[in-house]
């Protein structure tokens, strides 16, 4: 018996059109190169968050943002990687509804590879996975944030993170484990550093037993903080994405190299850092290693100041303000207003929001969004009247 075990953590994996044929075949060998299918092949433990719904037809949902599905078939090369563990708690996993999550889950099945992370509705779920591996008790536990894919009373889907229950959740496993991650879905798409209210979100992860929490869906190689001696990551990237997208950051990510002992907990964490090559992915050479890990290590730097986490966030907020108001006026979803916009180079659209609607509906927007029971109620009729639509909630 070995006096560690070796999890490899990766960190959002999605199959896309531009692979999926290599996938289909089973040829690994021309997606991932020898020197990342050899890390995979060495490690106990492999775990990486399946963001796209398995599926042998297509069933998309209603909802706002991308769609994502792929055949079912490209299992032939997902097993190849011989995943130990797929997290599905993420914001894409029904977005072929319930039919896309049965097939995901009959396809996991049939294949033999454990997952967790959703269930038929929010009392009938798996929400962490938990295994002897040479005598030490790991468990991974895994929540998403609220955007179309949780489970609910009489739906299936994601187990969703709420502050109500999930840290209980933690706390009870944590007294059957050695050794507990927490694979957090959240976080701002290509924001680097967390919010101030992701901070104290996973720190109280911490306070409530768990060892290591890593936060996955932000796209991008974020930040990291040592908390309470335990290490948080703010940010993992993508593993496999390749869709096509040029926004920076979306090429690279981390694979987590953990080794894990009974006696001493978190033993090392290393980092591979990997890189987008063709419709693949292989281990960035030196140079490109050293630069990412460097300003990995100058972005965690900054976090250790409360108040640069306050500032940047601001900044980031600011700057997001004009489309984020969109969402809540119907004028910025018009032809003319795209049209005003584009023409002005987004000028037309900051000047609108930031000059006209907000003078108008500031507090009104401040209420409805930060007040616990306008939030709630107002969710509650959106959600009814998207139901009457078909939509599911």
């Amino acid at each position: 018996m070995n006096n560690f075990i070796r999890i490899l953590i990766g960190a959002d994996f999605v199959p896309t059109d531009s692979n999926k044929d290599l996938f289909c075949s089973g040829d690994v060998e021309s997606l991932f190169d020898n020197k990342l299918l050899d890390l995979i092949d060495s490690s106990d433990v492999r775990l990486f968050n399946l963001e796209a719904p398995l599926i042998d037809y297509s069933a998309p949902i209603m909802k706002c943002g991308p769609i994502i599905g792929i055949d079912k078939n490209v299992i032939n090369g997902i097993k190849k990687l011989k995943p130990t563990c797929f997290t599905l708690s993420n914001n894409h996993i029904m977005d072929h509804g319930s039919s896309g999550l049965e097939c995901t889950i009959k396809t996991l099945n049939d294949n033999h590879i454990d997952f967790c992370g959703v269930g038929d509705n929010i009392n009938n779920l798996s929400s962490y996975w938990i295994k002897e591996i040479d005598g030490i008790n790991l468990c991974v536990y895994t929540c998403a944030e609220h955007e179309f894919s949780i489970a609910t009373q009489n739906s299936a889907g994601a187990n969703p993170f709420d502050p109500l229950t999930s840290y209980n959740e933690v706390e009870q496993i944590s007294k059957k484990s050695d050794f507990v991650i927490v694979l957090y879905h959240g976080g701002k798409e290509f924001y680097p550093y967390p919010s101030p209210d992701l901070q104290l979100y996973c720190r109280k992860f911490v306070d409530s037993g768990a060892d290591l929490v890593i936060c996955q869906h932000s796209h991008c190689i974020g930040s990291e903080e040592d908390y309470n001696g335990k290490k948080i990551i703010y940010g993992q990237g993508n593993f496999l994405f390749d869709d096509g997208t040029k926004i920076p950051g979306w090429d690279n990510g981390l694979l987590l190299d953990v080794k894990v002992s009974k006696k001493h907990k978190l033993c090392s964490l290393d980092y591979v850092v990997l890189s987008r090559k063709n419709n693949g992915v292989v281990v960035a050479d030196d140079k490109e290693f050293k630069k990412i890990m460097s300003d990995y290590k100058n972005r965690s730097n900054n976090i250790k100041s409360e108040k640069f986490i306050q500032d940047s966030y601001s900044k980031f907020a600011n700057h997001s303000l004009s489309i984020l108001l969109r969402k809540y006026d119907l004028l910025g979803n018009t032809f003319l207003f795209r049209f005003l916009n584009k023409i002005t180079k987004q000028k037309f659209g900051e000047l609108y929001f930031n000059k006209i609607y907000l003078r108008r509906k500031s507090f009104d927007l401040q209420n409805a969004i930060e007040c616990e029971a306008w939030r709630e109620l107002a969710l509650r009729g959106i959600k009814d009247y998207n139901e009457k639509r078909g939509i599911r909630k």
